[in-house]
């Protein structure tokens, strides 16, 4: 199937995620193919998106052009108000990552696993604004990050990140 940046604002609206959609720009559309089991409050899904053809920006963390490569594939399942992240994974360019959690609807309390071994800084010149575009970045960063955040409590974050070769320059 395909969704619309009109349709994906529209689905998201009233839920707990909600406020994503007041800082996103979406033109374009995204493919899908999902498979879902289960019912309303406790289900499981495995999905696989293609946002190749969507241009997307959310706030000052996301900036991805239309025809960029950009696909997500994951198994989720939603059990009461605990969603939990089986594995998915992230590819833009010729880069990846892998993410994995439980995250708490209700309260916003998190526990995320993201990590990628070898991912292409000039990959991120074409997603992310935190770097200039008038300057080629190069070189590889690897990290393997866990963020936990308790209900009512700051985020906290502890893992490793590495920088070989790079070069890179910020705005």
């Amino acid at each position: 199937g395909a969704l619309s940046g009109e349709t994906v604002r529209e689905i998201i609206k009233d839920k707990p995620i909600s406020p994503i959609s007041n800082d996103l720009a979406f033109e374009g559309y995204v493919l899908f193919n999902a498979s879902v089991s289960g019912h309303a409050g406790s289900f499981s899904s495995v999905i696989s998106l293609n946002a190749a053809p969507a241009h997307i920006k959310y706030k000052e963390f996301v900036r991805k052009e239309q025809d960029y490569p950009l696909t997500i594939d994951g198994s989720i399942a939603l059990e009461g108000k605990e969603l939990s992240i089986n594995e998915a994974s992230a590819s833009f360019g010729s880069s990846s990552l892998s993410l994995s959690g439980r995250i708490n609807t209700e309260t916003s309390a998190y526990i995320l696993s993201v990590s990628s071994p070898k991912m292409r800084l000039s990959d991120l010149d074409d997603v992310s604004p935190f770097f200039a575009n008038d300057f080629p970045s190069d070189g590889l960063v690897s990290f393997d990050i866990n963020a936990s955040k308790a209900p009512g409590a700051p985020a906290q974050y502890r893992g490793e990140v590495a920088v070989k070769d790079g070069h890179f320059k910020t705005p």
